[in-house]
């Protein structure tokens, strides 16, 4: 154990460590994108990772069988142990892989304090005590510099148009409609913008115009659980992304959801649309 070794970026990252060698890396995750399942049984998660000694991100890419295996950091800023894994190059630009055969992580809070004990960690995780000191650089750097990219996050009150929108809502509740669609209600407290519906009176005596646009309402006892205040805001999930996604999501859990489509639904209701082309997600 005497001789395990942290590395920089900038020395993971040279020609003599990039020939399947082994390294150990504590770093800044500066990027994260959903798990998605491979063409065989696995799952692949991709980060990309920076510190101080190199000015540029190094992506990393995490094998895993199941998805709660992966390290899902609770915000970009959050900071890694990942320990073992192989440094390759492809087309002249290195990066990480971790092999989960052998390598192990672990998941530290990213702001500044006194706290060193991970949040998350793998199964063959094992604390270094000399890891603090780096921990503790790290988090000093983040907070006297500005290389993390914080994202704007809009409340349910602030979507005014239909486009990609970064949302920060607590999950209330999911269920399958009855035409085979998978819904998320989501909430975070505020009143979207009221719709202006383009429609007679006479229009609304004969065709009033639903509250939902599911098929069938929520029963009463799922009702009776929403909040008395507040948008309830639908998501609608894509279906090549349906059973990713519900591993990640947690009735309960507030979610951070990046790049999200929102628009107004038969002109009369707020959703958001969920597909694999762009969004990122953040616990």
């Amino acid at each position: 154990m005497g001789d395990y070794k942290f590395h920089k970026i900038k020395d993971a990252i040279r020609p003599i460590n990039c020939n399947n060698q082994k390294v150990n890396i504590i770093a800044v995750i500066a990027d994260l994108s959903p798990p998605q399942r491979t063409r065989g049984t696995d799952c692949i998660c991709k980060l990309k990772i920076i510190d101080e000694s190199y000015e540029f991100r190094i992506p990393v890419h995490l094998f895993a069988q199941r998805i709660d295996d992966f390290p899902l950091a609770s915000s970009v800023g959050d900071i890694i142990h990942l320990s073992r894994v192989k440094m390759e190059i492809h087309d002249g630009d290195a990066y990480a892989v971790f092999n989960k055969r052998f390598s192990s992580f672990a998941l530290y809070d990213g702001k500044d304090g006194e706290n060193f004990h991970p949040y998350k960690v793998s199964v063959r995780f094992h604390a270094r005590e000399h890891g603090v000191k780096i921990i503790a650089g790290l988090r000093k750097w983040l907070a006297s510099s500005e290389v993390i990219d914080e994202p704007d996050f809009l409340l349910l009150r602030e979507i005014t148009q239909v486009g990609g929108v970064n949302l920060a809502c607590k999950v209330l509740h999911i269920c399958k409609t009855t035409s085979g669609e998978w819904m998320v209600f989501l909430w975070d407290g505020t009143d979207a913008p009221p719709i202006s519906i383009n429609k007679s009176l006479e229009d609304e005596m004969h065709y009033p115009l639903p509250l939902n646009f599911e098929p069938l309402p929520s029963s009463r006892d799922v009702l009776s659980t929403f909040p008395t205040a507040g948008t309830i805001l639908r998501m609608r999930l894509d279906v090549n992304c349906i059973t990713d996604i519900l591993q990640l999501l947690k009735i309960g859990q507030w979610v951070k959801l990046f790049m999200y489509y929102a628009k107004c639904m038969k002109d009369y209701v707020w959703c958001v649309h969920i597909c694999f082309k762009d969004p990122r997600y953040a616990k």
